[in-house]
């Protein structure tokens, strides 16, 4: 029994965590339930447990490591913070980049995916992600030499609709200093958490996020947080997926209690007013598994950058 912890043990190590958190946790397998002979109420793994608590602890640490100053991550507020998040793109992945003429259209269609982190009021970093089409991402976003993202591929983060996400970019600007890369990191980092709680709120219900990386930190974060690696997509870039259903990632958990509040809520209004919400498929395929894309090891044509070093 020294191996096991009861269900509220469990939830008091992880920091507090709901009931509801807990069980999807469970129920994706991350932490593994007993019930020993001769008992009626199940236990969990304690070494389950133990490894999802320090893996919060680690999250927690990296904000008491924010150095002084002023950070914040905010929306893009015009088409000049696009010109200089793309200026900071190119830094990274040169002629790879997406450039300020293609992104500019994009922000001017849904300017709800672009972020800035700024320093003292100095952009310093920048994430962009996009909602598409599935059909998009099946016939070419994450295919080699798909061509990338298109303006036709982006949709509006529309509450009530599930949504399948691609990060587009994500990188700060380059300092000598290689610690203050990673703070820039870091926060950034941070800001997405954040920028999921607000999509939360909203009653955005985004299902799974696609990203590639090829620089070891970016394949990093990308573990860290919880994505699955799928293999190489072409001859220098991972592909990788986060399912937030499954993830453990603790932001991700707080996204999704906030979502299912904001939907609860939601539902209660609407059939106080005689109406009941109305759950759509932006890709027409609710309740079907799409099949992972194909990969090869063929060189990709411009396809756009993703994570960069942090």
């Amino acid at each position: 029994m020294d191996k096991l912890y009861t269900a509220s043990q469990a939830r008091e190590r992880l920091g507090g965590m709901s009931s509801s958190s807990f069980k999807r946790l469970v129920d994706a397998g991350k932490i593994r339930k007993v019930t020993p002979p001769g008992k009626v109420q199940g236990m969990y793994i304690k070494e389950d447990v133990d490894k999802l608590a320090e893996a919060m602890q680690h999250f927690v640490e990296i904000y008491s490591t924010v150095p002084e100053g002023k950070f914040e991550v905010i929306q893009a507020r015009n088409e000049d913070d696009i010109r200089a998040t793309a200026q900071i793109a190119k830094q990274h992945f040169g002629d790879l980049a997406y450039t300020a003429e293609e992104r500019i259209p994009w922000f001017r269609k849904v300017p709800d995916g672009d972020f800035i982190l700024l320093y003292d009021g100095v952009i310093v970093g920048y994430f962009s992600i996009q909602a598409v089409k599935q059909e998009a991402l099946e016939d070419h976003i994450l295919k080699p030499q798909g061509g990338g993202v298109r303006l036709e591929d982006i949709i509006p983060f529309t509450p009530g609709i599930s949504l399948e996400c691609y990060v587009t970019g994500m990188a700060v600007k380059i300092e000598p200093n290689h610690r203050t890369n990673k703070t820039y990191g870091m926060l950034l980092i941070m800001g997405l958490t954040d920028a999921l709680t607000e999509f939360g709120k909203k009653g955005v219900d985004i299902r799974k996020i696609w990203t590639k990386s090829r620089t070891v930190s970016g394949i990093k974060i990308c573990r860290d947080v919880g994505f699955k690696d799928l293999g190489y997509l072409d001859s220098e870039h991972i592909l990788f997926m986060l399912d937030l259903e499954t993830a453990t990632f603790p932001p991700i958990q707080s996204y999704l209690d906030i979502l299912r509040a904001t939907l609860a809520d939601s539902k209660t209004d609407s059939k106080a007013g005689g109406k009941l919400p109305i759950t759509i498929d932006a890709g027409g395929q609710n309740g079907k598994e799409r099949a992972s894309p194909s990969r090869s090891k063929s060189h990709a044509t411009k396809a756009g950058p993703t994570l960069a070093e942090a």
